[in-house]
């Protein structure tokens, strides 16, 4: 079903503002994403390098506690008189101290003296795993990396134990492990999710070996072993959720497995106000449609109104009716359609009026013509009303025409029919219709009166015509035309059957055509004043 104008209009404007309103949220929510994305990439590369400087300040808090240590009598006395025991001791204590997982002491050549996760064992323990880290210690008074010992990840602090010259190292060991990496996430500013990564064997894939909060997918985006991620925050999506990873290296000891860090930053997090924001918007702007849609509706109602009105006009002025409109009020376009199909129907109307005048009356004298005397004569019949028809016939108006030309003959018409209307007013008989139904035929319409007043009424309209017309045309002599009539009478209804036919009257008051006529006289023959007939012919005077 085809909608309406009016519905058509509403739901244009409906789905216009819905549209925009929707693109306006999608743009808000698209500008905020793009600038949450950024904000994340700032935070996430800024949290790496916060994270680089705060594994530093953890080894040099490991460092300083080592130095202390190393400063111990009993401690540099046992390394001196060899006393493993009582070294271990001295590691454990110590190492419970600063939360250390794992003690060992290294002698000058390298190899491992005591540790205590072994600490039954007090030869044989082999050698440090980095030995680089030594002279780095004995340098610059400590020495701090991360290693893979044993397929365990560490964080090594390597400090010398001096008398005055160094005569071992002290190694503290910090596994890396969730505990780590929140303490780690604790010291720092850090409050995105954290995980640590490493290889256990050096073909062996990456595998998160710490982690802080709840990462997802933390290995997302390394494509093998030994590889590592971007070094540009990365945008990911897993199981619906959408976050940006940025990986940075951990720096490890010489001859050392590798790590990383996996720093990660939750966009949905992040977007979880503006999902709200959103959400708000989304029900003022539904409330907003209704409301919008009540107030269109009434717009579309204005509008369509007056062009659902003005459709009815035209439907009606289609079928003829030309009834003027009420005055418009308004001066807009619905009012200007107003005036101009207004105007448009009194024009149409004018134009019917005057075809419908041109149709029905004559156009040289303006009389009704023939169809327009059938018209009232069976309307009045038709009414229940008797009538009678009086005939009359100018037998020389087409000689007129013939000899002294249209113009004049038109004329001598017009002249014909102003006097059958004189004759009428002067009779009583003002209310007839006045006719032309033929180019030399006038007839004369009694509506409620019998043949007898036809009768009485046909003597005056025959010498309407005794005066000849004359008139000088174009400012030459003046011409003089002697005017014949001759009548004729009907009725409506019959006269009685049986009643005695009308009367002679004593002259010739019906003037036939050629034959009672002389050129040289241009007047009736004797003969017109003797014969009587009611109706005439041609030769009724013969």
């Amino acid at each position: 079903m085809a909608l309406g104008f009016r519905n058509r209009l509403v739901l244009f404007l409906m789905a216009t503002l819905a549209v925009v309103q929707l693109g306006t949220m999608v743009i808000l929510y698209g500008v905020a994403r793009s600038a949450l994305i950024d904000a994340g990439k700032q935070q996430l590369v800024s949290s790496a390098q916060s994270f680089s400087r705060h594994l530093d300040t953890l080894a040099n808090h490991l460092a300083e506690d080592a130095k202390v240590m190393s400063l111990d009598y009993a401690l540099r006395q046992s390394i001196a008189a060899h006393d493993s025991g009582t070294a271990i001791s001295a590691l454990r204590n110590f190492g419970r101290r600063v939360g250390a997982s794992r003690m060992l002491l290294i002698d000058l050549d390298g190899t491992i003296a005591a540790d205590t996760a072994r600490p039954r064992d007090l030869t044989g323990l082999g050698r440090f795993a980095f030995p680089d880290l030594l002279p780095m210690a004995g340098e610059s008074g400590r020495a701090a990396a991360s290693g893979v010992m044993g397929g365990v990840p560490y964080r090594l602090v390597v400090v010398p134990v001096l008398l005055p010259d160094p005569i071992a190292w002290i190694c503290i060991m910090v596994r890396v492990d969730d505990r780590f990496a929140e303490e780690l996430r604790a010291l720092s500013p850090l409050r995105k999710d954290i995980a640590l990564a490493g290889q256990t064997a050096p073909d062996a894939p990456w595998s998160v070996v710490a982690a802080a909060g709840d990462p997802m997918d933390p290995l997302a985006g390394i494509a093998g072993p030994g590889q590592m991620a971007a070094a540009e925050p990365q945008l990911l999506t897993k199981h619906g959720a959408e976050y940006l990873v940025l990986t940075t290296p951990i720096p490890t000891a010489p001859g050392s497995l590798p790590m990383m860090a996996v720093l990660q930053y939750p966009l949905d997090e992040a977007l979880a106000p503006y999902r709200k924001i959103m959400l708000y918007m989304g029900a003022l702007m539904a409330g907003g449609l209704l409301v919008a849609l009540a107030g269109i509706g009434l717009i579309a109602r204005g509008v369509t109104r007056p062009v659902t009105a003005l459709a009815a006009v035209a439907r009606r002025i289609a079928d003829g009716d030309y009834t003027p409109l009420p005055p418009v009020r308004t001066k807009d376009e619905i009012g200007q359609l107003t005036t101009a199909l207004d105007d448009m129907a009194q024009a149409i109307a004018d134009r019917e009026d005057h075809i419908r005048h041109q149709s029905l009356h004559d156009a040289v004298t303006g009389l009704p013509n023939r169809l327009n005397l059938e018209e009232r004569v069976d309307q009045a019949i038709d009414q229940g009303h008797g009538v009678a028809l009086l005939l009359l016939a100018l037998d020389r108006l087409r000689e007129i025409a013939n000899t002294l030309g249209h113009d004049l003959a038109d004329r001598v018409a017009r002249d014909a029919g102003a006097r059958l209307a004189r004759a009428l007013a002067a009779n009583g008989a003002a209310d007839a219709t006045v006719a032309r139904v033929s180019e030399q035929g006038f007839a004369v319409l009694l509506v409620d009166r019998d043949i007898a007043a036809a009768q009485a009424l046909a003597p005056a309209l025959v010498a309407a015509f005794d005066t000849p017309y004359t008139e000088a045309p174009f400012g030459e002599g003046e011409v003089t035309v002697d005017l014949a009539a001759g009548v004729g009478i009907a009725a409506y209804p019959d006269p009685t059957p049986g009643a005695p036919p009308p009367t002679r009257p004593a002259s010739c008051y019906v003037t036939p055509t050629w034959p009672c006529w002389t050129p040289a006289r241009r007047s009736r023959t004797s003969a017109c004043t003797t014969t009587p007939p009611i109706r005439t012919g041609p030769n009724a005077c013969r």
